[in-house]
């Protein structure tokens, strides 16, 4: 099973060197590639953007598509940069808004619940938070490849961040809550 592995750490290394631009256009190519060649779940995507948008014409709705599966598959080259962030990183790679109502929140001597959407690139956002020595507890899906397991949540874990798997997780996240 290592050698699974092994690639997914040398490409982030090599991303990791590349410029921004580069970074990029990796993502790009790899979402053209997924949404137009390979076509994985791409009627999936459209079929959505049909129940979202209705008044928008297949050609659109494709070009949304198109657009999505490169904003995800950006991310993903974005994901491959986490391994090598540590605190240094912080006022390089992350500006933080409103962190005084954290901080007011957590000077009350309670857990803070944090929730967001799947916009942008939260994957870099806990890994900032955690990078700042907050406790960060992450509801996230299991994976059947115990292999990528390890590889996803082994790079967020490096950063401080906890799992908790969403099946039946009310109580880890009140237990996770009350340790503040």
């Amino acid at each position: 099973m290592r050698w699974l592995i092994a690639p997914f750490k040398i490409i982030p290394w090599t991303l990791d060197k590349a410029p921004w631009g580069v970074r990029k256009f990796v993502g790009k190519c790899l979402g053209v590639l997924w949404y137009d060649v390979l076509r994985i779940r791409r009627q999936v995507v459209i079929d959505n953007l049909a129940i979202a948008f209705p008044e928008k014409s297949l050609a659109e709705r494709r070009r949304f598509g198109r657009q999505a599966m490169i904003e995800f598959c950006t991310g993903i080259v974005q994901y491959s940069h986490i391994p090598f962030l540590d605190s240094k990183s912080l006022d390089r790679f992350f500006v933080i808004e409103g962190q005084e109502h954290l901080e007011r929140a957590r000077e009350k001597g309670r857990g803070v619940l944090l929730m967001t959407l799947h916009l942008g690139n939260g994957d870099l956002a806990v890994a900032g938070l955690g990078l700042q020595g907050l406790p960060v507890h992450l509801v996230s899906k299991v994976m059947k490849a115990e292999w990528l397991n390890k590889l996803w949540f082994g790079m967020r874990e490096r950063v401080g961040v906890r799992f908790i798997p969403p099946r039946n997780s009310s109580f880890a996240i009140l237990k996770a809550l009350k340790r503040k």
